[in-house]
């Protein structure tokens, strides 16, 4: 059997980190964890750990191991995978981004014998924890990590109430480079525009785009001057494009698509205000803390 594909970028007596990523490394959507490993680069060594890499454009790295799924979940398999990355980078500890990137990284981490560390975002601890078979290999997951990650406290009481051990989770949250979203003077803006609301984030159900059209068609009603911005893409365009022409709002609501940071802060300088509408859909795909809120209190 072949050995999962990788490519190495040179040796380091730094620490050695497998920052699992599954499936691929790295969605438009998720640039908080680029910018969490290149921060990272200086003081320890990244390995990212992937079934495949996207958007290496917008998101390059330096080192990468990409595995084939079988050689996660086959344990002869597993056996080789671990003997090749032990080989190729000794690494001290796995970081897991997300409960699923820890699930597939379980058989690895106990032929390696390192510690793991998950990082848990939100639709892995509401979602994913309550589907068959799944709740029992989150179980054993909880159980094997040596520590756990919370972006919010929310998350961390949701992973206590499940069974995880309270002194082996922290709550960290994520951050934004206050030097990129900075503070922004809107006091010269034209009173005359009409409103200018921003949405950033996936065309998702729990990101409420529901909710947000139909308080613009209220303000419509009213004979409130808005606008709204869309960013983002996502399974749920077709539904929220539909609801647009519904609403009657095609004057009032354009979608801009995706775009990268620099995007998002152009249009965040140019809006009066971010309008974010969490829920919780019948799935339970529940929200952390929503780095665009964050970007967008910063500037």
């Amino acid at each position: 059997m072949a050995a999962p594909e990788q490519h190495a970028g040179g040796e380091s007596a730094r620490l050695a980190v497998l920052q699992s990523k599954f499936a691929a490394y790295l969605s438009w959507s998720q640039p908080f964890i680029h910018h969490l490993v290149t921060a990272l680069d200086p003081h320890v060594r990244n390995i990212i750990a992937c079934n495949r890499t996207e958007n290496l454009d917008r998101f390059p790295v330096k080192e990468v191991i990409r595995f084939p799924d079988r050689y996660l979940y086959e344990p002869r398999l597993a056996v080789v995978a671990a003997a090749h990355v032990q080989k190729t980078f000794q690494p001290d500890l796995i970081h897991a981004h997300f409960g699923w990137s820890g699930l597939r990284m379980l058989l690895l981490k106990q032929f390696l014998r390192i510690p793991l560390v998950v990082t848990f975002g939100g639709r892995d601890v509401g979602a994913q924890m309550r589907l068959p078979y799944f709740d029992r290999l989150y179980e054993v997951l909880l159980g094997a990590s040596e520590r756990m990650i919370c972006v919010s406290s929310d998350l961390r009481s949701k992973l206590i109430d499940i069974g995880a051990s309270p002194d082996r989770i922290d709550v960290i949250y994520r951050g934004t480079d206050v030097d990129v979203f900075h503070w922004v003077d809107r006091s010269q803006n034209d009173p005359a525009r009409p409103l200018r609301v921003l949405m950033v984030g996936r065309l998702v159900e729990k990101k409420g785009h529901l909710y947000a059209f139909e308080a613009v068609a209220e303000l419509v009603r009213r004979g409130i001057p808005i606008q709204l911005v869309v960013v983002g893409e996502g399974e749920d365009y077709p539904r929220v494009l539909r609801l647009r022409g519904r609403l009657g709002l095609r004057e009032q609501i354009e979608f801009a698509g995706s775009t990268n940071h620099a995007g998002v802060r152009e249009h965040m300088k140019d809006a009066d205000a971010l309008l974010h509408c969490s829920i919780t859909p019948p799935n339970g795909d529940i929200e952390g803390i929503p780095n665009a809120l964050v970007e967008a209190q910063a500037m």
